[in-house]
C-alpha cells in the first residue's frame, strides 16, 4: 500500500496508489471499509476516498500518511543538505588555509623587518636580531602544524558528512526537492575546489617582482622563434558575416548595443531580446520560447537561441560567449573529460537535451533545412561539442562556424577529418583564448620558472624551452582552422595553437567587436575579386552510425547588403 502526500503541512493533498486525488466524503450507507487496515464503518462516517480506484482511508489511517510523509520529507531534506555540504566545507577550510597563510606571512614579515631595522641602526647583528629570526622559524613551524591540523580536520569532516548521506540512502531516505536547488551551489563550489587544488600548480615559483620582467624575456623568444603559421590562403565566404552576426545576437540587446550592432535610436523600439536577434540578423525567425537568454545563470548553463534562417535554409543554435559567474565558473571548469574541457562539454552536453526536442519538431516543419551551430568563446566551444552531439544523434546536415573558440579537444580529436568536416573555427591574430587552457597555463608557468633558473652566461633558446618546460599536454582549438592574421584568411594548422602568445594585445583581439570589425575590412576586398570563383563550402559529413542521415541542398549564395 502507497499513500503520496504532498502540500503544506497542515493542510496536505493526498492521493491513492494511482495518483488520483483523495477526496474526504461521508458514507452514505454502512459497509464501507478502510483500505489500509480493512475496518468497516457506519452511515455518516468521515473518509477520504478515490471512487476511481476504490480506494478509501479512515482518519486514523490517513493521520498514520500524514505523519510518515512529514518524517520522510523532513529526513530527505536532512540528505539534500548533506549531499550538497562536503563542497561548501571543503571551500570552507580551503579560504581558512588561505587566510591562516595570509597570517602567518604577515607576522613572519613583521619580524623579518624589525630585524632587518634593528640590524640596521645597531650595525649588525644583535640579540633581537636573533629573536626575530627565530620567531620567523617557529611560526614557520607553527604555520605547518596549522596546516596539518586543518587538513585532518577537513578530511574527517568530509568523510563524516559523506558517510552519513551514504547511509541515509541506504537506509532508503528519497531524494528531495532541496537536491535540485541546491545543485547549482553544489557544482559552483566544486570548481571552486578544483581551481584551488590546482592553483599550487599553475603557480611559477619567480618572485613577483622578477614575473614580467621573465614574461617579457619569454615574448622576445617567441617572437624569434614563433610556432610556424603557414597555409593556405582563405577566401571568407560571404555568409561568415552573417553567421557572426548571429553569434553575436546571443549577447542579447544590451550586449548588442554596447558593440555597436544596435544604434542607441533603435534600441528602443526593440523591447526584448528575441527582436534585437531578428533586428540584427534579418530574416532570422525566432519563437519566444526559443530565448533562453537570462543573464542569471547556474554553472555550466550558457544562454542560447534557436532561430529559422530560410535564407540559409537551415535551423540555428547560437550560444551566448561568456556574460555572467555561472559562465566564468564553467571557463574555469577546465579539467580534462574524455580528451575534452569537461565544463563545455556538460555545457554541450545540457544544451543538446534542451534544444532537441525543439529542433526535431522545427525539421519536421522545415523539411530540407540544416542544422547550424555557433557562438562567440565559450559559446564557440559549447557549440562546437554541441554539433558533435547534434550529429551523432541524427540531425540532418549539421555544421558549425566557432568564432574565437576556446581550446577544448585533445590533438588527435581537434585535428581529424571528422572534426574539419563538421566545425570551421575562425580565430584572430593572437587571441589567447584558442591557445589557453590548464595544460598551456602548466607550461608557461614552467617556461617561467626554466628561464628564471637559466644561466645568464648561456641563455636559453626558444626551442630549449619548449623541450625542457613546456611538456605538459594540451588542448586545441577544433575543426578546420582560419588564422587572420594582417587582414589576410588562411587555413593553418592545428599544431600552432599549441602554447600562449605573450603579446600586446593577446586579450583585444579576443574582443567580438574586433571580429566584427575585421570582417568588415576582410569580405569588401574579396567582394571586389568578383572575377574569382568562391570558396567552396565545406563537405556535409556522412551520416552518424546506425542512425539516419540527410543530405543538405546545395549551399546558398547569400546577398547581405551591407556589402
Amino acid at each position: 500500500l502507497k499513500v503520496f502526500v504532498s502540500g503544506p503541512a497542515l493542510h496536505p493533498v493526498m492521493f491513492c496508489p494511482l495518483n488520483h486525488e483523495l477526496v474526504s466524503f461521508a458514507t452514505d450507507q454502512d459497509g464501507y471499509e478502510c483500505s489500509a487496515c480493512s475496518q468497516q464503518f457506519h452511515t455518516g462516517t468521515i473518509l477520504a476516498g478515490c471512487r476511481e480506484c476504490d480506494f478509501d482511508l479512515c482518519e486514523a489511517c490517513l493521520a498514520t500518511a500524514i505523519r510518515k510523509h512529514r518524517i520522510t520529507r523532513t529526513l530527505s531534506g536532512v540528505k539534500d543538505v548533506l549531499g550538497s555540504a562536503p563542497p561548501a566545507v571543503t571551500a570552507a577550510f580551503d579560504i581558512a588555509k588561505v587566510a591562516t597563510s595570509a597570517g602567518f606571512g604577515m607576522a613572519r614579515a613583521t619580524c623579518t623587518g624589525v630585524g632587518s631595522a634593528s640590524e640596521t641602526v645597531t650595525g649588525g647583528s644583535n640579540p633581537f636580531s636573533f629573536a626575530m629570526r627565530m620567531a620567523t622559524k617557529a611560526l614557520d613551524v607553527s604555520e605547518t602544524i596549522t596546516h596539518g591540523f586543518q587538513d585532518v580536520t577537513r578530511t574527517v569532516s568530509v568523510g563524516s558528512i559523506t558517510g552519513a548521506h551514504k547511509g541515509m540512502h541506504l537506509a532508503g531516505v528519497p531524494d528531495g526537492k532541496l537536491s535540485e536547488v541546491l545543485k547549482p551551489t553544489r557544482e559552483a563550489l566544486e570548481v571552486f575546489n578544483t581551481l584551488f587544488r590546482l592553483l599550487p600548480e599553475v603557480r611559477p615559483n619567480v618572485p613577483f617582482r622578477e614575473i614580467l620582467f621573465r614574461m617579457h624575456e619569454l615574448h622576445m623568444l617567441q617572437d624569434s622563434q614563433p610556432l610556424a603559421e603557414e597555409g593556405d590562403e582563405f577566401r571568407m565566404p560571404r555568409e561568415a558575416d552573417r553567421y557572426l552576426n548571429m553569434a553575436c545576437a546571443a549577447f542579447g540587446r544590451d550586449a548588442l548595443v554596447g558593440m555597436g550592432s544596435i544604434s542607441p535610436q533603435d534600441r528602443p523600439r526593440l523591447t526584448d531580446d528575441r527582436a534585437a536577434i531578428m533586428h540584427v540578423v534579418p530574416g532570422m525567425q525566432v519563437a519566444p520560447e526559443h530565448v533562453d537568454l537570462g543573464f542569471i545563470r547556474s554553472t555550466f548553463n550558457p544562454g542560447y537561441y534557436i532561430g529559422v534562417s530560410p535564407e540559409d535554409r537551415c535551423l540555428v543554435v547560437a550560444v551566448r560567449g561568456t556574460f555572467g559567474i555561472g559562465d566564468i565558473l564553467t571557463d574555469l571548469s577546465c579539467e580534462w573529460q574524455d580528451g575534452a574541457h569537461s565544463g563545455m562539454l556538460k555545457s554541450a552536453e545540457r544544451i543538446a537535451s534542451k534544444v532537441s526536442p525543439h529542433l526535431t519538431e522545427l525539421v519536421k516543419k522545415h523539411p530540407g533545412f540544416g542544422v547550424l551551430t555557433t557562438g562567440h568563446s565559450l559559446g564557440a566551444g559549447v557549440a562546437a561539442m554541441l554539433a558533435h552531439e547534434l550529429h551523432m544523434s541524427g540531425f540532418p546536415a549539421v555544421r558549425c562556424w566557432a568564432f574565437a573558440p576556446p581550446a577544448i579537444w585533445e590533438l588527435n580529436m581537434a585535428r581529424s577529418d571528422y572534426s574539419s568536416r563538421l566545425i570551421t573555427s575562425v580565430i584572430l591574430e593572437d587571441d589567447v583564448v584558442p591557445r589557453l587552457c590548464l595544460g598551456s597555463v602548466r607550461n608557461m608557468s614552467a617556461a617561467l620558472n626554466y628561464m628564471d633558473t637559466a644561466s645568464d652566461e648561456s641563455p636559453p633558446t626558444m626551442a630549449d624551452v619548449r623541450r625542457r618546460a613546456m611538456s605538459n599536454p594540451v588542448l586545441y582549438p577544433p575543426g578546420r582552422l582560419i588564422l587572420i592574421r594582417g587582414h589576410q584568411a588562411k587555413v593553418v594548422t592545428t599544431e600552432c595553437f599549441g602554447e600562449i602568445l605573450l603579446r600586446p594585445a593577446l586579450v583585444e583581439d579576443h574582443m567580438p567587436w574586433r571580429y566584427r570589425a575585421e570582417m568588415t575590412e576582410i569580405l569588401p576586398t574579396q567582394v571586389r575579386l568578383a572575377a574569382q570563383p568562391a570558396t567552396p563550402a565545406v563537405p556535409c559529413l556522412p551520416a552518424a552510425p546506425a542512425v539516419a542521415y540527410i543530405r543538405p541542398a546545395a549551399t546558398t549564395t547569400l546577398r547581405d547588403p551591407r556589402l
